[in-house]
């Protein structure tokens, strides 16, 4: 190769060098202007967004508690918003006569707001002649912070007219001001940073500065997917109140949050008992898991039943992290969190606490409607929550290979029991009968005071063989036990009548009356036996 080619190939990279730097210079500058312009933009409008979606949550909260007759519960609710000021400035419920009737400031509670006196409601309500533009906006509160108000009306839909009249249309509002400091602050770390690097930009290499970049993008975006984690699980959890449900959901979050390979839930049982379950990955029944033989863990749940472990710890090898779910003295459910590879970061301590007051109020709520459809003498479940529940097993049938039986129970003679010994020592028979039943069924199976002397049992995904089987453990159960209450001992015996849908019925009325049919049968051949349908 001639010098002059050499010369010329030589310009010519130089050339392809400037003209690729120059390229990318541009580039550079085209991003960094883009996220100087649309990310505050962007960040404000999550940030609305995330107030909008909190407010639908606790709109959804409150449309479960009135169907549940629980509307003293949402102050609760409201209580464990106020401990998170960096989170939520204020939040409350007015009704359509602007009496405030829920609040994270408690002082406020039964004040009347005038909204065209009031400096709160003059920041929405500017003139008599026009209504709020917005549903949600940034506004400057009565204490001066800049904060994302969103207002949601309550519409007096028809689980309302219980409590409102059918003639109303709106019941009121709620009203919540999320503090902007956080992501303001955030913004303008963000500008510096930016322009600090624009300056920089013509003297370090690109990909220095992209890096740089980066980093600080993906801090930001991973604090907002903390934040929205947390308002998606509470969306999650908010929807339902029934315990089997809230196991299954507290495992996925808790596995999806801190990325652990195994989650255990420890659940308390009467005298200190407790039964612990996981769950497989993509599936959602809960397998039993034994932890006797973990003489660590089996010491924490002694401090758990004592109420004296503390509510979030973890190993010192940072593999397991461990979770008391309880409020006062009740306790609600111990989470074991488990890594097999690597360990878990210090970093985890500040949301997964965040997570577990979320749980407290779930917990607590289920708690609540459990005492709802639970029968006060037996502990079992009441006649009522049998309909609900039946019914519900019916839709699933088509899921169910086996079919659903149904185990109908009552205690023999109890007449004369109650004519000879009074009515306490009928009831101790109740009592014991039902621990009896508890004692013998599967940890899936439903028990129910069905109503009286006679019970009743739902067996899921269970053929009649399986049903009669169980049906045999409870009889022999009652057989063999003594009821006491230190002066008197008693034995009874119970009748059983055992069907199966749809070997024996296609319908929920039709089980019911086979399984009641052979309940009779078994009366009138001598009692204690068991028949099926």
């Amino acid at each position: 190769m001639t010098p002059e080619n050499i010369g010329w190939v030589y310009q010519l990279k130089k050339k392809m060098l400037v003209a690729i730097v120059n390229l990318l210079l541009l580039c550079g500058l085209i991003a960094v202007v883009s996220v100087f312009v649309l990310l505050p933009k962007a960040l404000l409008k999550n940030t609305e967004q995330m107030t909008h979606e909190l407010s639908e949550t606790i709109l959804m909260t409150l449309r479960h508690l009135m169907m549940t007759h629980e509307q003293g519960a949402m102050q609760s609710i409201f209580d464990a918003l106020s401990n998170d000021k960096d989170t939520i400035s204020s939040a409350f419920i007015i009704n359509n006569k602007g009496r405030i009737i829920y609040s994270t400031d408690p002082t406020e509670v039964g004040t009347t707001l005038d909204r065209f006196k009031e400096a709160s409601c003059l920041i929405c309500h500017k003139s008599k002649d026009k209504p709020p533009s917005k549903k949600t906006l940034i506004v400057k509160n009565i204490n001066g912070e800049k904060v994302s108000r969103n207002v949601s009306i309550i519409l007096n839909d028809t689980i309302c007219h219980g409590c409102h009249a059918k003639e109303t249309v709106i019941n009121g509002k709620i009203i919540i001001d999320r503090p902007l400091k956080h992501t303001e602050s955030i913004i303008n770390r963000v500008e510096i940073i930016i322009i600090g690097l624009g300056l920089v930009c013509l003297m370090i290499v690109i990909v220095s500065l992209t890096k740089v970049i980066n980093k600080y993008i993906f801090e930001i975006f991973k604090q907002h997917h903390e934040i929205s984690l947390l308002y998606s699980m509470m969306e999650r959890l908010s929807k339902t109140i029934d315990v089997d449900e809230l196991k299954v959901i507290t495992i996925d979050i808790i596995r999806e949050t801190v990325k652990a390979d195994m989650v255990i839930i420890v659940l308390p049982r009467q005298n200190r008992q407790y039964r612990a379950y996981t769950k497989e990955v993509g599936k959602n029944r809960l397998i039993r898991v034994n932890l006797q033989h973990n003489e660590q863990l089996v010491g924490l749940i002694n401090k758990w039943h004592d109420g004296t472990l503390i509510d979030l710890r973890m190993s010192k090898d940072k593999k397991e992290i461990y979770m008391n779910i309880s409020k006062d003295d009740r306790i609600f459910a111990l989470l074991v969190c488990q890594k097999y590879i690597g360990n878990f970061s210090a970093e985890m301590h500040g949301i997964v606490s965040a997570i577990s007051r979320h749980f407290v109020i779930a917990f607590e709520n289920a708690y609540l409607y459990n005492i709802a459809i639970t029968d006060e003498l037996s502990g079992l479940y009441t006649q009522r929550h049998f309909r609900h529940i039946i019914e519900r097993e019916f839709d699933k049938l088509p899921l169910y290979s086996d079919g659903i039986t149904l185990i109908m129970i009552d205690i023999d003679n109890f007449k004369k029991v109650n004519d000879t010994y009074g009515h306490v020592v009928g009831d101790m028979a109740i009592e014991g009968v039902a621990t009896c039943i508890r004692g013998a069924i599967r940890d899936n199976d439903m028990p129910f005071r069905y109503g009286g002397e006679e019970f009743a049992v739902l067996l899921s995904a269970t053929d009649i063989e399986r049903g009669y089987a169980i049906a045999q453990r409870i009889r022999e159960e009652v057989e063999k036990a003594v009821f006491e209450d230190g002066t008197l001992s008693l034995k009874t015996t119970v009748s059983v009548g055992v069907a199966n849908c749809p070997k024996d019925a296609d319908s929920v009325r039709g089980l019911i009356v086979k399984a009641d049919n052979a309940l009779y049968e078994a009366k009138r051949s001598g009692k204690n036996v068991v028949i099926k349908a």
